[in-house]
């Protein structure tokens, strides 16, 4: 069943011939110098939600569905309503990834093939860390700096402007403060926060 109802979408990306994409672009190449080996392994790590850290932790471990089941319901179906939020938002505004405007800025990863904005990472990541603050609370701050890494990688690996991670955290927070007045998410998440105690 559908969760929330509603979703308006985030503000329309800056166009690709704006000085703002410019500056975007220009900003892209300014990271390509902290592409190291191991930023390389974490950004390629981070590609699937199980392997992503989570203040520290992969999600699998932290959530696991066998240990907190309620957990891992909670933020899997939600996250799975939230990715058709973020498709209807990038379908609306159909914005070509980095590179193509700029062929010169290389890519850590293979480029995705739907469009950059809003960010799918910066947004699932951050309601992720929105939903682990809330069962967790102890350790919001680290799972709050968390989404804000695994967004940012993806702006270091040349697959994301700086506003596709923007609009992806604007949309999570929209969606993860409708979730919070449904009927739905107050009896999971009240189930939910019982595993961490």
């Amino acid at each position: 069943p559908q969760i929330v109802q509603e979703l308006a979408l985030p503000e329309p990306p800056p166009e690709n011939t704006s000085p703002e994409t410019k500056r975007e672009l220009r900003a892209l190449h300014t990271l390509v110098d902290r592409r190291t080996v191991e930023k390389s392994a974490e950004i390629k790590r981070e590609m699937t939600l199980p392997l992503q850290l989570y203040a520290g932790v992969q999600f699998y471990d932290l959530v696991h569905p066998f240990e907190k089941p309620q957990s891992y319901q909670l933020i899997m179906q939600t996250n799975q309503e939230f990715r058709i939020y973020l498709l209807r938002a990038k379908s609306e505004y159909n914005r070509v990834r980095p590179s193509y405007l700029d062929p010169t800025l290389t890519t850590v990863i293979a480029v995705p093939g739907h469009p950059a904005y809003p960010s799918g990472h910066a947004g699932e990541s951050y309601l992720i860390a929105l939903l682990l603050s809330e069962l967790d609370p102890a350790n919001a701050e680290d799972y709050v700096a968390s989404a804000d890494r695994i967004a940012h990688n993806r702006e270091i690996a040349g697959v994301h402007y700086a506003s596709d991670s923007a609009a992806g955290q604007v949309l999570a927070q929209s969606y993860f403060d409708a979730l919070q007045k449904t009927a739905w998410y107050a009896d999971v998440a009240a189930a939910a926060i019982l595993e961490w105690n």
